[in-house]
């Protein structure tokens, strides 16, 4: 389901407006996350718990820069 939104909305260039608009608040509760072994700063990242696969999560990233988003990816912990 994540990979049909990425596909069908290009998140690259849009706000971090619109991306809450699109998706929603990410969980503060979950954001916690960013344990991918990477750092994503929080003024600058959204993170969205997408589930569990088996044993391991996925989550939806979504990094800024200059308030546009720069990439967004799914991460698996």
């Amino acid at each position: 389901m994540v990979r049909n939104l990425l596909n069908e909305y290009d998140l690259l260039g849009m706000s971090e407006y619109d991306v809450i608009e699109l998706l929603g608040e990410e969980d503060r509760q979950q954001s916690s996350f960013k344990g991918d072994q990477n750092y994503y700063p929080p003024e600058s990242t959204l993170v969205y718990f997408i589930g569990k696969d088996l044993m391991e999560g996925r989550w939806l990233v979504v990094s800024f820069e200059n308030g546009l988003v720069e990439k967004a990816f799914i991460g698996v912990t």
